[in-house]
């Protein structure tokens, strides 16, 4: 046996994407770090051992919501690098960023469990862990730590107050909470992957499996049969545990999800509608360990709960975000056979505090991931992946600041230094909802901005396909001009009819969804094709940014749908589910759009707007967002073929000395990564652009080449530089990804 002592400026314990995001942060903000992983592999549920889909706020009905800064980076990096997104890939990507940063230090197979804590300061001195198969026992010391563990391990051994289980409804007035507390949490699931061999496989069921399933154990929440195909297998469904000890019980757990697991194979194989299809199919992978969804929540300064998410509570310490619905697993879990889950949508995207990210009794503890404070529903939202990579995120950066200035997570917030942390972030594109951003060292904010062109509107012209106006349909745009005196809609007409149509406005929260009618009627449409049929609106606009132009379903209207330009998007409308009587589910945007081929582009229906709507103005770049909000906040070029470089300018009255110049490209955030078996055809997103040059030019206008990118992928691009005396700033654009135009969300010139 060994024993090791290490010293370090943060430790982070949890190596899935919450641990993973902070550890890597902390380490670019120049934190000696180190990262403890009781697994030999990265990711946690979202690792090549366990598979789980990551989701987030992307996955909602909001449209340009997927979740920025370092989780952006790896996915770009692992559709760039590994577009089959085979789990292998994936993992070779996320080892890859941690071996990039010299300031991380990674402890793979080691289990922490012992912490020390000062009394008298209430703060952990170190944490304890044993590396299995090295027989090397490691402690470690610094002045931050983070419970990234999912269970809270490490705040749980300190002392830490916690939660486990679902708050009465009268303790935070919770609509979705029982008249009393209840001591359950949601349970764990197995995932499984089947291939097709091409020559006949059986599946004999093992002895030891004494679980049958048949039709009747399967309904409209867990459609078998039907989602099979998506992934060869898989589905969160089958979960058991949350009636029991999730943190204790986790052998039996994983235990009794894979006999539900194993069962499910030999139903699908062996008696289910799919039988025949499924003869060469052989069952090739079976989780080893069980995705766990809840346990413990460690309390913090603030608790989270449903009321800080609807509507989404302003918060001056808000240092993440998220999205993804309250969905509420019922804890018999698979063996709760009237419900899958209960997932309700949300209006709006919502804010995360840093409060809730550190621990209200152990001083130097951050927590991030599916243990932060909050109670069992905020949580049925925040703990999915692409959410926890926020929070990670987050607390790495604020470790960062507390190392720095020496000065404890409460202090922080209660400073003007949580600014630091929040600009910080967003210099790393990392997102806040609804966040102006005003960051005081950025000298773009004051330039001239000059462009080669500008694309004069988001009108869609050219028809890639039609579709039967079967049910209502839904055409989202921008409005940015006093009237809107006509909308026209390209269609085909199959006999005459009459066309019903509503317009709404958006609302004022920079969501997604129509809220005000502000016009109706009723337009006779000929029978013809090809045909661009006029809805003569004449209304005034109260509130510009989003509009919704609704067309009632009409069997003799087919529509045609062009690839969507930034700021447009076609909705399905569709009833509202009974069982989860939520107004906003019935607004579906059907994300998969144009994924197809490797085109990663969206749909809308082809239209025009009278007048025209200019939205994607040079001066786009330099306010006060980098995405879409109520308005696209993008600056795009005329349609190129890039023979002559397209580019955008900055200049000011005075001199500069620029230290430092960020680019955000667009990369198309309406586009929904899956981890998914197969991935896709192209290997980068066609919006990107590729081929750039930044230039420089002094008073005379003599220019000099700051750097020159020739096979750029990802959306943020950081150029240091040292320059003197600087009149103008010109990014040149010689070549995108695939798009025929030029897309720049921001300009960042810091001084």
């Amino acid at each position: 046996m060994k024993n090791i002592s290490h010293n370090f400026e943060f430790v982070v314990v949890g190596g899935g994407f919450a641990g993973l995001l902070a550890a890597v942060t902390s380490a670019r903000a120049g934190v000696k770090t180190a990262l403890i992983q009781d697994r030999p592999v990265l990711g946690g549920n979202a690792s090549k051992e366990i598979r789980v889909t990551p989701v987030g706020a992307d996955n909602c009905n909001f449209l340009y919501s997927r979740e920025t800064g370092m989780i952006e980076e790896i996915y770009l990096k692992n559709l760039h690098d590994n577009p089959s997104f085979s789990y292998e890939g994936f993992d070779i990507v996320l080892n890859g960023l941690v071996k990039a940063e010299q300031n991380l230090s990674c402890f793979f197979n080691t289990i922490v469990n012992e912490v020390e804590v000062d009394s008298a300061t209430n703060q952990i001195k170190c944490v304890k862990g044993y590396t299995s198969g090295s027989e090397i026992w490691h402690t470690f010391t610094a002045p931050f730590f983070a419970d990234c563990t999912g269970d809270a391990t490490v705040g749980a051994l300190a002392g830490a107050p916690f939660r486990i289980g679902v708050e009465a409804k009268s303790e935070f007035n919770e609509s979705m909470c029982e008249e009393e507390a209840q001591p359950f949490c949601m349970g764990g699931s197995v995932q499984f992957h089947t291939i097709d061999t091409g020559s006949p496989k059986p599946f004999i069921k093992p002895e030891w499996i004494k679980l049958d399933l048949n039709h009747q154990h399967f309904n409209s929440t867990r459609p078998v049969t039907q989602d099979f195909y998506k992934n060869n297998g898989g589905y969160w469904w089958i979960e058991i545990g949350g009636n029991t000890d999730t943190v204790h019980d986790t052998a039996n757990i994983f235990e009794g999800a894979r006999e539900i697991a194993l069962a499910t194979w030999d139903y699908l194989k062996n008696k289910s509608s799919l039988k025949e299809e499924l003869v060469n199919y052989e069952l090739d992978w079976v989780g080893p360990i069980a995705a766990k969804r809840e346990s413990r929540r460690l309390e913090g300064d603030y608790i989270l709960s449903m009321g800080d998410i609807e509507p989404p509570r302003h918060f001056d310490d808000a240092v993440a975000f998220g999205g993804w619905g309250f969905d509420h697993h019922p804890p018999k879990g698979f063996y709760d056979y009237e419900l899958g889950s209960y997932h309700t949508y949300h209006p709006s995207p919502y804010n995360i505090p840093l409060r809730s990210l550190y621990s209200r009794h152990i001083n130097n503890l951050f927590m991030a991931g599916r243990n932060i404070s909050a109670t069992h529903y905020a949580l049925s939202s925040t703990r999915v992946m692409f959410t926890t990579a926020q929070l990670g995120e987050a607390v790495g950066m604020a470790a960062a600041i507390c190392v720095k200035q020496k000065q404890l997570p409460r202090q922080i917030v209660q400073s003007k230094l949580i600014a630091n942390v929040q600009n910080d972030l967003i210099k790393n594109d990392h997102h806040l909802h609804d966040w102006p951003i005003a960051l005081p060292d950025d000298i773009a904010s004051t330039a001239k901005v000059t462009a080669s062109s500008v694309l004069s509107s988001p009108d869609v012209l050219d028809s890639y396909a039609i579709e039967l106006l079967k049910e209502d349909k839904m055409l989202l745009f921008p409005a940015v001009t006093d009237r809107l005196e006509s909308i026209d809609i390209y269609l085909d007409a199959l006999e005459n009819s009459v066309l019903e149509v509503e317009l709404f406005q958006g609302p004022e929260t920079k969501s997604t969804f129509p809220t005000d009618l502000i016009w109706s009627g009723k337009v006779p449409v000929k029978k013809d094709e090809l045909q661009w049929v006029s809805i003569p609106a004449g209304c005034k606009i109260a509130r510009q940014g989003w509009h919704f132009l609704v067309l009632k379903s009409n069997a003799e209207i087919a529509l045609h749908i062009g690839k969507a330009n930034v700021g447009t998007s076609k909705y399905s409308i569709r009833p509202v589910d009974p069982i989860r009587p939520d107004p906003s589910s019935k607004w579906h945007t059907g994300k998969a759009g144009l994924y197809a081929e490797g085109e990663f582009m969206n749909q809308a229906l082809c239209f025009q707007v009278h007048p025209s709507q200019p939205v994607y103005n040079p001066e786009n770049v330099i306010n006060d967002y980098a995405r879409p909000t109520d308005q696209p906040n993008l600056w795009a070029s005329e349609n190129t073929d890039f023979s002559k470089p397209e580019w955008i300018e900055l200049s000011w009255d005075t001199l500069h000395s620029p230290k430092e110049i960020h680019l955000i490209f667009d990369s198309n955030l309406d586009f929904h990564f899956k981890q998914r078996w197969g991935g896709y055809k192209n290997n980068v997103l066609p919006s990107i652009v590729k081929h750039y040059r930044l230039w420089a030019s002094d008073r005379q206008g003599n220019k000099t080449l700051i750097e020159e990118i020739k096979t750029n992928y990802q959306r943020l691009r950081k150029h240091p530089c040292v320059l003197k005396e600087v009149k103008s700033i010109r990014l040149e654009i010689l070549a995108t990804n695939g798009l025929n135009r030029a897309h720049v969300y921001a300009i960042r010139v810091f001084s």
